[in-house]
């Protein structure tokens, strides 16, 4: 932000009104950078394991995927790889 970066906050739930809240975001805001914390991954994970709605949203934008807050595990870190393979996957643990 102090660089001036455009940033956009989502609060709440990462699974209301569906699994798929968050690529929506991602896709009207051309979302480069995502940090979220391993708990609300496995949130959307859980409604939707398969990415159904993953598929259903252009992320293509997504460049770094930052896990913050807690080590994440290895099951969550698949998750992401198998539904954004070209993403760099890194967990800050902060």
């Amino acid at each position: 932000m102090i660089r001036g970066a455009t940033t956009v906050f989502y609060e709440g739930k990462p699974v209301t009104p569906d699994a798929g809240a968050m690529w929506r975001i991602c896709e009207e805001y051309k979302v480069t950078s995502l940090y979220m914390a391993p708990t609300a991954v496995r949130v959307i994970k859980k409604d939707d394991y398969d990415g159904k709605l993953v598929k259903k949203y252009n992320t293509k934008t997504i460049r770094t995927y930052c896990l913050v807050g807690e080590r994440c595990d290895p099951d969550t870190i698949l998750w992401i790889h198998k539904h954004f393979p070209k993403v760099i996957i890194n967990d800050t643990w902060w």
